[in-house]
């Protein structure tokens, strides 16, 4: 997880903000931010913003940096299958199937 943190430039003593958006959490440097990297550099999903995700305790996440928003995006792993099965559909020509 460094290097995302690293690219974003976020240290121990960053605080965030957390945002839920759809099945997804969005972070972003805050300096009111109710929550706190700390000395190990851990992003720390608190229990009620997971359960809004629908992600539960030992779930695979899809983690993205984005630095130029200066934001962490953390997508539960169910979600990527949606990203990417969609985006193929559109290069196919949408839900048809031609077999």
């Amino acid at each position: 997880m460094w290097p995302l943190l690293d690219r974003l430039g976020w240290h121990d003593d960053v605080r965030l903000t957390v945002t839920v958006v759809g099945t997804s959490l969005l972070m972003r440097r805050d300096p009111a931010g109710v929550f706190e990297l700390g000395k190990r550099r851990m992003v720390v999903l608190p229990i009620v913003l997971r359960r809004r995700c629908g992600i539960s305790a030992g779930d695979d996440v899809f983690m993205v940096a984005d630095p130029a928003r200066g934001v962490l995006v953390v997508h539960p792993a169910r979600a990527l299958d949606q990203m990417v099965t969609s985006y193929h559909a559109s290069l196919a020509g949408g839900d048809r199937d031609d077999r």
